[in-house]
């Protein structure tokens, strides 16, 4: 019965740490459709209060993990109605990627002009993002972001890395490829499989 406790509790740990873990991912980004870029919100909180201007925008740290191309205003697919949960969207929002060659190109990403106010508001612990947004890509532009990474921080303001020593950390954002089945369904099977094996030892 100890035994039996024991693995019981580790298997809740592990769904409670996967549910805190969840809950810093404020943006999802969809790439598995080919030359197209989906980002949505999540209903996660924003761990920061900060204000800033809606042209500078948010900023997805480490979107790359390699020099490339320029990324400007693209072409938007459907309801693009992304926004700052506390602000309205204008359903115009933009992408962009500093430098224009490989030596100076950024690794991030940063989302721009989506909302009709001109200074956008991020309060902590309420609900950050709402909406999303599809834009059309090259199939240069595609490929470099599925090379990308799966993770990162979002920071407000910045439309640049360099902006980042004077933004906030909202949070985190997530491809929807990098989520995996969490382990803790995975070892919750095995305490199943488990306690039903014990049941039939006994009997």
């Amino acid at each position: 019965m100890k035994i039996y406790n024991v693995v019981l509790w580790a298997a809740m740990s592990l769904f409670s740490t996967s549910a805190v873990m969840a809950a810093q991912v404020l943006l999802l980004v969809d790439l598995n459709t080919e030359n197209q870029i989906t980002i949505s919100a999540t209903s996660n909180v924003s761990d920061a209060t900060t204000t800033g201007p809606v042209f500078t925008g948010f900023y997805l740290d480490m979107f790359y993990n390699e020099p490339g191309s320029f990324v400007g205003a693209r072409e938007l697919l459907g309801d693009a109605d992304l926004t700052s949960a506390l602000n309205p969207t204008n359903n115009t929002p933009l992408i962009f990627r500093a430098g224009f060659t490989e030596a100076t190109s950024d690794a991030g990403l940063s989302v721009f002009g989506f909302s009709t106010d001109g200074t956008i508001s991020f309060e902590e612990d309420m609900q950050a993002f709402s909406g999303s947004a599809t834009w059309l890509l090259s199939s240069v532009q595609y490929a470099e972001m599925l090379a990308g990474n799966s993770t990162g921080n979002i920071y407000f303001a910045a439309d640049d890395v360099s902006d980042i020593p004077n933004a906030a950390l909202i949070g985190e954002w997530q491809t929807v490829s990098a989520v995996p089945l969490p382990a803790a369904i995975w070892l919750f099977g095995s305490v199943l499989a488990g306690m039903g094996a014990v049941r039939r030892k006994k009997t």
